[in-house]
């Protein structure tokens, strides 16, 4: 008997945590005093400290300011870049990555900003932590979990809107539809609007934008708060190139951009970097091994670097990159995605935006769908995907503009909550007997099997007794099925996912929605 669910039922409740999970990060102001009084602070929340500091005459973006957090349990050290945050106010953001007390101490070239004391408590959050790599894998860092990370891109909305005017609401769309793991923007502009550059037009390479970086601090907060991160890239091509706006490779203008962008944005548990859209164009492979290495010796978090390849993006990936950043126009044949990633040590995500009706790639609804289920399956390879407004770039039309996100939220939950072995599973076409399928599987345990046209597969499996069912990943439905062997065929010419399990107890939701397991996240105390 077949019985069929629908994915929109179990998390309402979930849902409700989620909302309550909103943390508010903890401001610090001190304004010239040396001690800061300890609060309780999330385990990666953002602890802030600031401090005024009104003699300093010269480019406020060039003062040396650090902050050497130690904790106190384990003397663990983290040394956090700092930054001029306008109005004659220096910052420190920092993320506390043990749970217990810490104390810090800062230290400057201007004696005013130097020796200022202060302790935070870190408690518990239920955010899932960093995202790293594991060999050729993505794993969260709190759970070990598996994670095949979806990435959605955006651009000039995103940088130039405040959080509470469509932002929040965008956020919530790519979490709760998406089920999207970061957002990606470009950060390096100099052409659009004021409001999306990160420079102050006419002083690029010298002064910031500051309005536009509390912005994306904003959004950012935002999206930890829900387990979400971010993709940055740092620079992009042709008229936007830096040499054409005064930032040259390695000069004092780049140093001040990266040691910026570390400060303001490396205290977050998400955050991949990559060093921009064709950079190969602009930069050396030299530079591209400089650029990731600095990223690696000044980031406090270790969070992973890479450089685009591949597709139209010349360069290399650096020799101390953390993931590979794959700038294939479109998803490769099966086997070829397979054989790269056996033969890669760091994990793979494709970084040209997959643009849905868009002309590169020949993407549609369906073809970014089966991208993401086959990326997925091998190794939880990422992917880059969106629609084709403004360039592929979502805006305000995002809903309307990727038709497919729903497709991909069904797609991401299932990966993050319906396989029980993620990290385990591993691409097995050598256990298809016969049929068209991608096949990743646990022999024994587990085998997820993706049919793009759907038809009969033959899988060979081992002994043993198993629970299987079809998912409908248009729809999110799920069909049981009973009395099965080895053969197992699909309804209709559509593509469908076959899940097949061991008979071990089993928490599977009614279905997997976008919508589905929602963390539960702590408010400390502040």
């Amino acid at each position: 008997m077949n019985t069929e669910f629908s994915f929109n039922k179990m998390i309402n409740i979930k849902r409700t945590f989620k909302q309550l999970a909103y943390i508010s990060v903890f401001n610090l102001l001190l304004l010239g005093t040396s001690q800061a009084n300890a609060a309780d602070i999330g385990k990666w929340q953002k602890f802030e400290a600031s401090y005024q500091n009104t003699t300093y005459a010269a480019n406020p973006f060039d003062l040396t300011f650090t902050a050497t957090f130690t904790h106190t349990q384990t003397s663990t050290k983290v040394t956090q870049l700092g930054f001029y945050a306008g109005n004659d106010t220096w910052k420190i953001f920092f993320m506390p990555t043990l749970l217990g007390e810490w104390t810090y101490v800062t230290s400057s070239t201007d004696s005013d900003l130097s020796g200022k004391t202060g302790s935070l408590n870190s408690v518990a959050s239920g955010l899932p932590g960093r995202l790293k790599p594991s060999g050729n894998r993505w794993v969260l860092e709190e759970s070990n979990k598996a994670e095949a990370p979806i990435i959605i891109p955006t651009r000039q909305w995103f940088k130039s809107t405040d959080t509470q005017n469509g932002i929040s609401n965008f956020i919530n769309w790519a979490d709760n539809t998406v089920k999207a793991r970061l957002i990606g923007t470009t950060l390096v502009y100099f052409l659009h609007e004021q409001a999306a550059v990160p420079y102050i037009k006419g002083k690029e390479g010298v002064e910031f934008n500051i309005p536009m970086w509390d912005r994306l601090n904003d959004h950012f907060d935002t999206m930890r708060d829900r387990g979400m991160g971010f993709y940055i890239m740092l620079y992009s091509d042709d008229a936007e190139s830096p040499n054409n706006h005064g930032v040259q490779a390695q000069s004092e203008a780049e140093i001040r951009l990266l040691r910026y962008l570390v400060a303001r944005f490396s205290a977050y548990p998400i955050v991949l970097w990559d060093s921009g859209i064709d950079i190969g164009e602009t930069r050396t492979n030299s530079w591209i091994d400089w650029f990731a290495d600095w990223m690696n010796s000044n980031d406090p978090y270790g969070h992973p670097v890479s450089s685009r390849v591949g597709g139209g993006s010349g360069g290399k990936t650096p020799n101390n990159a953390g993931f590979i950043s794959d700038g294939a126009e479109t998803l490769p044949e099966h086997t070829s995605l397979v054989s790269t990633w056996n033969a890669a040590s760091r994990p793979i995500i494709f970084t040209d935006r997959w643009r849905e009706d868009g002309g590169r790639g020949g993407f549609n609804r369906t073809k970014i769908r089966r991208a993401v289920w086959e990326a997925g399956l091998v190794g939880g390879t990422g992917v880059y995907i969106s629609g084709n407004d403004n360039g592929g770039y979502l805006t305000t039309t995002y809903q309307s503009d990727f038709k497919a996100a729903p497709d991909v939220g069904i797609a991401s939950a299932f990966f993050r909550d319906a396989v029980r072995q993620f990290g385990q599973l591993e691409p097995r076409s050598d256990l298809l007997s016969s049929g068209n399928a991608v096949l990743s599987a646990v022999p024994g345990k587990e085998y997820v099997a993706y049919l793009s046209a759907g038809g009969s597969v033959q899988i060979s499996l081992a002994a043993g007794s198993y629970q299987a069912y079809w998912l409908n990943p248009r729809t999110g439905a799920k069909t049981q099925i009973t009395g099965f062997t080895n053969v197992f065929n699909a309804s209709d010419s559509q593509d469908w996912v076959l899940h097949i399990h061991d008979g071990s107890a089993i928490v599977i939701p009614d279905i997997i929605t976008p919508t589905n397991v929602k963390l539960n996240i702590t408010r400390p105390t502040n």
